[in-house]
């Protein structure tokens, strides 16, 4: 149970912080804003997700889509 809901958080951390990342480069925006944009997406809903899922599940993937078991020794 822990683990999926771990996957669920992962997954909606990844997906949210790859429109964040990607909505600067759509805009227009200029270097120094599309540059601190994605670092605060990367950091906020890439990494912290990611520990989340670590937290309730043990040693996993960063990726969301790769198996558990694939990664384990």
């Amino acid at each position: 149970m822990l683990e999926r809901l771990g996957l669920v958080i992962h997954w909606l951390g990844f997906i949210t912080g790859s429109i964040l990342c990607l909505l600067p480069v759509i805009a227009e925006a200029d270097l120094s804003t599309t540059f601190s944009v994605v670092t605060f997406s990367f950091v906020i809903f890439f990494l912290c997700p990611w520990a989340i899922r670590y937290i309730l599940a043990g040693k996993i993937h960063f990726f969301p889509w790769m198996k558990n078991n694939s990664f384990r020794d």
